[in-house]
């Protein structure tokens, strides 16, 4: 079994540059846009955790940390901790500048652009479907026979694309 410390030790060894540290933590709580930890060394508690590294959340990756899991914090010059990497993921937030949005939870995925999202864009493809009519030579069609199968793709969609 590695020991954590000794791990924390190498890495501080690697990477240390003046006016910064990093940490070895367990996450407590997770509280909108920064969490609690508890220092694997030494036990001591450090809130108001950032979850990205600006202060400006919005644009941007944010990624939200599983209460109970293994996050790296960075200490800036003294007073600014921000999480800088995660041994378990409760939640990915990504924005752009363009109205993109992108997020990950609970094991499926919003995609969003200008406020229309793809879950919507699906929903819209299959209620078209099921309208579908074609012309005959006794006048136009029917509800699609298959109607049901794409109810069906609309069903499977709820296993991946937040509703």
């Amino acid at each position: 079994m590695v020991d954590a410390r000794d791990c924390v030790s190498k890495l501080r060894r690697l990477v240390e540059e003046p006016g910064y540290e990093t940490y070895a933590c367990r996450v407590t709580a997770v509280d909108g846009a920064t969490c609690k930890v508890e220092r694997i060394i030494d036990d001591k508690a450090v809130s108001d955790v950032r979850l990205n590294a600006t202060v400006k959340l919005g644009d941007g990756l944010v990624v939200t940390p599983k209460v109970g899991s293994v996050v790296l914090i960075t200490n800036i010059d003294g007073d600014k901790n921000f999480v800088s990497q995660f041994s378990e993921v409760e939640k990915v937030e990504f924005k752009d500048v363009h109205g993109f949005e992108l997020v990950v939870e609970d094991g499926k995925v919003s995609v969003k652009n200008n406020g229309y999202n793809l879950r919507k864009a699906f929903d819209d493809l299959l209620d078209a479907i099921g309208r579908l009519t074609v012309p005959t030579g006794a006048g136009p069609s029917g509800t699609p026979i298959n109607i049901m199968e794409f109810e069906g793709v609309r069903k499977n969609l709820n296993n991946f694309l937040i509703l």
